[in-house]
């Protein structure tokens, strides 16, 4: 499901962050790692035969038809989107270098939705912190 940062309730933020930082000593030149997540977290995907919780609380295998009821993300427009829309005003400007693009193929270019050059964000869920290793580790689930 969609949202606005602002309506992420629980999401980790900058100054519990840099607690963690300073409580853990992870010094400046840590490196930082985020987890990898898959897109079967997502709303919708199929995720059936996997283990989780069933409809009555208890923990198993997913049933056949099982689907994913997503997690909460924001969505954030590329630097491709930018570059997209700056390749519109160039053209709109410069109709004359451009020959080939008609007017039909340019309406088509600027009814293209920001969905297409969007990248996807979860919140934070926690930072992880090993025994015997200074970089920092981001966990978005869990």
């Amino acid at each position: 499901m969609h949202k606005q940062p602002e309506e992420f309730r629980d999401a980790y933020t900058v100054g519990q962050l840099k607690k963690y930082l300073s409580d853990y000593n992870i010094p400046d030149d840590a490196k930082i790692f985020m987890q990898r997540i898959e897109d079967s977290y997502y709303e919708g995907s199929d995720i059936s035969g996997m283990s989780g919780q069933l409809e009555d609380g208890t923990y198993g295998v997913l049933p056949e038809g099982s689907k994913a009821a997503g997690w909460d993300i924001v969505s954030k427009p590329t630097y491709e989107w930018y570059l997209h829309l700056d390749k519109i005003k160039d053209i709109e400007a410069h109709r004359e270098d451009y020959p080939r693009i008609t007017d039909e193929s340019l309406e088509l270019m600027k009814s293209m939705p920001v969905e297409i050059f969007s990248s996807e964000y979860t919140s934070l869920s926690s930072p992880v912190k090993y025994k015997g290793d200074n970089n920092l580790y981001l966990d978005a689930h869990y």
